[in-house]
């Protein structure tokens, strides 16, 4: 940790959280970062939550390998059978981002935010409590072991209980890091 960020190599340094109940209480979410990337590489993680890389998992990556877009997947037989929300925006080494990812159980949809604005939705079926009690939670580590780890730093890191608004997504981007909304539509975790 250095200045308030957690500062990750992208050789083997990760944060280990012990939120696997709390995933698996979740239905409607969403989960928010501040970051810098200092390097790109595909399928490095901001967040991996699940079991092993074959079963239930949930993670959101910066760039994928496909189009290098940021990517939300969850599925629960690993990667032959995920739903997946692809961001249209590219990131850049270097900026600091802020990335949101919101789900609503109640139309199935996901939508990435990047810096307070929309950058793509798509159709997810699968919640978070499909996933049970996921005993591996990373941030900056892919359950995958040939993925890279991320090398950036991660000065905030926030689950929410519901999906935020667009209004609170833009209001949460725009207080920063280190202020929470006065009053957001739903719990904070």
């Amino acid at each position: 940790v250095s200045s308030g960020q957690v500062v990750l190599d992208g050789v083997d340094d990760y944060v280990s959280l012990p939120i696997g109940s709390t995933i698996e209480s979740l239905s409607s979410y969403t989960i928010e970062a501040w970051f810098n990337l200092d390097s790109l590489d595909n399928w490095s993680r901001i967040y991996d939550f699940g079991n092993t890389e074959t079963t239930g998992y949930m993670f959101l990556t910066p760039q994928n390998g496909v189009d290098g877009n940021p990517r939300a997947t969850i599925t629960t037989t690993g990667n032959t059978a995920d739903d997946l929300v692809d961001s249209t925006t590219t990131l850049t080494v270097g900026a600091e981002y802020h990335i949101a990812l919101t789900y609503d159980s109640v139309d199935d949809l996901a939508t990435i935010y990047i810096n307070g604005v929309p950058s793509g939705s798509d159709q997810v079926i699968i919640s978070p409590s499909a996933l049970g009690n996921t005993q591996n939670n990373y941030l900056g580590r892919s359950l995958y072991n040939v993925d890279p780890y991320l090398d950036g730093s991660i000065s905030e890191f926030r689950i929410y209980s519901e999906a935020l608004s667009s209004d609170d997504v833009s209001l949460s981007y725009s207080l920063g890091a280190d202020s929470v909304i006065p009053e957001p539509s739903s719990t904070l975790i």
